[in-house]
């Protein structure tokens, strides 16, 4: 077989630092932007984030030549280093220093990225799913 592919989605979570509510309304685009450039930049492609103030969900395709740990490792020091240069926060942020990593099956996808896209709306009604968090 001389043709290849390989389409990987993964779920992708992490915090903030103890839980720290960094995250507000006032800086979460800028910060999912940066997030998504860097993702970009390695070629890979993101088609879901949201949050809340302690933590984010992403959904990304990742391209065959990246590792998870490159991918993540890049967008958390690229975002923490836009977040305290560029954005008003009154003590230097930081994300922890885990995170979750989950693969996402074609078929669940949709799922995955609607539960995403309203994570705000979970949180607040007290529907999240504990096997997505």
């Amino acid at each position: 077989m001389t043709n290849r592919k390989l389409v990987l989605y993964l779920h992708l979570i992490w915090g903030t630092m103890d839980g720290n509510p960094w995250i507000t309304s006032k800086i979460e685009r800028s910060v999912f932007r940066c997030i998504g450039s860097q993702i970009q930049k390695l070629g890979c492609e993101m088609l879901a984030i949201n949050g809340i103030p302690d933590h984010i969900h992403l959904v990304v395709k990742l391209k065959s030549t990246v590792t998870v740990a490159q991918l993540v490792k890049q967008a958390k020091g690229v975002s923490s280093k836009y977040i305290n240069e560029h954005l008003d926060v009154n003590e230097i942020f930081h994300w922890h220093t885990g995170y979750g990593a989950f693969t996402v099956s074609r078929w669940d996808l949709p799922m995955i990225i609607n539960y995403i896209k309203n994570q705000k709306k979970h949180h607040n009604e007290g529907l999240i799913k504990d096997y997505l968090e």
